[in-house]
């Protein structure tokens, strides 16, 4: 996971120096895809850890949305602060890694490219395939009770 910002040249980092890439030499870790615990107010969009659909502009539409959702709470809160606790992350990922709909039988198959690591499927801990097992529109339907339910995991301050 050295992402594209590292690649750029423009690598992230979190308390204590922690770049991202670092952190997530093992494996990526989110809370429902979006946040990482030690880097706060970093959002992440994409496919990894949510609910991926071949409807890339559906996901990206869904994603903004909920990200806006967030951002208003916190400033209705007066918060400078958006960051998951690392419990909440730990169980998200192992939630993605019980429902995962894992592709790597078909990656293993295809042409390498960004979607299976360039073909190294099963050479190392990528999770590039972890998508929310259930699909994405129950993915965003969970994300949207999660909202309304309070946020919990999320620290808003």
């Amino acid at each position: 996971y050295s992402g594209a910002a590292q690649q750029q040249g423009h690598p992230i980092y979190g308390h204590g120096g922690m770049s991202l890439a670092d952190e997530w030499r093992d494996g990526m870790r989110t809370l429902h895809g979006f946040y990482s615990a030690g880097f706060p107010n970093l959002f992440h969009m994409g496919g990894s850890q949510n609910g991926l659909a071949f409807n890339l502009t559906y996901c990206l539409d869904e994603q903004a949305e909920h990200i806006a959702e967030v951002l208003k709470v916190a400033e209705q809160r007066g918060a400078t602060l958006v960051e998951p606790t690392a419990a909440a992350e730990a169980e998200w990922v192992a939630t993605i890694r019980a429902k995962d709909k894992s592709f790597q039988d078909f990656q293993r198959d295809c042409t390498p490219g960004n979607f299976n690591d360039e073909g190294k499927i099963g050479d190392r801990i990528s999770r590039s395939d972890e998508y929310y097992g259930a699909g994405p529109i129950a993915f965003y339907a969970l994300i949207r009770d999660w909202r309304e339910e309070g946020m919990a995991g999320l620290t808003i301050a």
